[in-house]
Formats: structure tokens, C-alpha cells, sequence
């Protein structure tokens, strides 16, 4: 009800509207033309039962790939359609009753190649491009991946908890610390998606969700390994 005489929330529900009218996939939560009333302004949208990816944070990472590789589906699609998402973090991915993932939120997206000056999205999952105030590129969803992957992985996203555009513009990002074991490959994948300049990230949706299964199928058996060992660590210990 407090955006009932809203100009700029009914421009992004508006915005949000014409950018997801372009998608159809069934990674991509749908939503419906947004509606005025007297008492209140509405973006419906389909029900998402089973909450957001932060409920994912510090999983395992057969848990969170799976996941992220539906989702690097659902971008490679809107790339298609020239719709860049740039606002990824876990709370604006919903699952669905099944835990299927679906990309919502395009409140902060533009097509390819605009520069417009809408609604920022959050800084931590914002490349430097994205930050410098550049045109819409992929190359901003592939670091934004990128930094959703480092965030469920470790429980928070690169540079957190202090916002400096400075040093996400030229500073490595810290090294990820993941909750639960992860495989090198894995750790170098995310790294290699939150590269400083898009040239130096993997060119395609494609390509990521391409390396996320292969990171899947050869590490079948490391969670299984790196438990025994703990367990083995523990029994000398005692």
C-alpha cells in the first residue's frame, strides 16, 4: 500500500514487467502486468512455495551446484533475449514447491547495451562494470554468479560486510572459505567468474553451467573422501 501513489515503484514494477514479458522459461519465475488499485499497487506474480536460495547458504556443494547450473539456464536464456538480470543474490532466487529454482526480480535488469540509470542492485553482486555505471553486458550476470556462488558457499558474498566500490573495482576478491569442503576446481570456477574485467570470465551462461557439470561428475566421490579422512583425523586424535 505505500506505493499507491508511487511514480518511481510503479515505473520498476513496469520495467520489470516489459523485461520478463520477453523471457519464457521455465527457470524464470512469471509475472503478470502490474495492477493500480485504490488502496494498493500489485505485481502479481506465480506463487513460489519453498522460500529463497538463503536458506542454501553453507550447504553442501552437490547441493548448491545442481542449483546454480539451473540457474546459469535460466540467464543463458534472458542473454538470448539481450535481458541482463544484474541483481543476483540468493534472495532473488525462489524455489518453487519441487526446490526447482526460479530467477525473480528483474526490478534492477536492462537490455543488453543500456546504460540507464534504474534501480541498483545490490552492490555485493554488482561487477565493477555494473558499479562504474557501464552498459549492460552478460559479463555482469557471469560475475554475479559468480558472487552468488561465493556467497552459498561460504555464507556471505565477496567484500562483505563493508561496501567499497573502490576496492571491488580493484582489489582480488578475498579468497573463498567455503562451510563445507569444496573441490580446488570449484574454487578456481568461482574466482575465475568474479575476474576484475568481463573479457577475463567465461564467455557464455553456457560455458559456466558446461564446467559446473563436469565439476560434478568428476568429484563424485569427494565429499565422500573428505568426510572419511575427517573421520579418520578425529579416530588418531582420540
Amino acid at each position: 500500500s505505500q506505493f499507491t501513489n508511487s511514480e518511481p515503484a510503479w515505473d520498476v514494477f513496469q520495467r520489470e514487467f516489459t523485461l520478463t514479458a520477453r523471457l519464457n522459461h521455465p527457470g524464470v519465475l512469471r509475472v503478470f502486468e502490474p495492477v493500480r488499485g485504490p488502496d494498493a499497487t500489485v505485481l502479481p506474480m506465480t506463487l513460489a512455495q519453498g522460500g529463497d536460495l538463503r536458506q542454501m547458504r553453507g550447504a553442501s556443494y552437490t547441493k548448491i551446484l545442481p542449483l546454480l547450473i539451473d540457474i546459469a539456464a535460466a540467464l543463458e536464456h534472458a542473454h538470448s533475449r539481450r535481458i541482463v538480470h544484474r541483481d543476483l543474490k540468493p534472495s532473488n532466487v525462489l524455489l518453487d514447491a519441487a526446490g526447482r529454482p526460479l530467477l525473480a526480480d528483474f526490478g534492477a535488469g536492462a537490455a543488453e547495451g543500456d546504460d540507464t540509470n534504474g534501480p541498483p542492485g545490490s552492490p555485493f553482486s554488482a561487477s565493477p562494470q555494473q558499479l562504474a555505471g557501464e552498459p549492460a553486458r552478460p559479463a555482469d550476470d557471469i560475475y554475479g554468479l559468480g558472487a552468488l556462488a561465493y556467497e552459498l558457499l561460504s555464507g556471505y558474498p565477496p567484500f562483505y560486510p563493508a561496501f567499497d566500490a573502490r576496492r571491488i573495482a580493484t582489489e582480488p576478491v578475498p579468497r573463498l572459505k567455503s562451510v563445507k569442503p569444496i573441490p580446488p576446481r570449484l574454487e578456481l570456477l568461482v574466482s575465475w567468474l568474479l575476474a576484475k574485467q568481463g573479457r577475463e570470465r567465461p564467455p557464455t551462461m553456457r560455458h559456466v553451467a558446461d564446467e559446473m557439470n563436469a565439476i560434478l561428475q568428476d568429484t563424485l566421490g569427494f565429499e565422500d573422501a573428505s568426510a572419511d579422512t575427517a573421520a579418520q583425523t578425529e579416530e588418531a586424535i582420540l
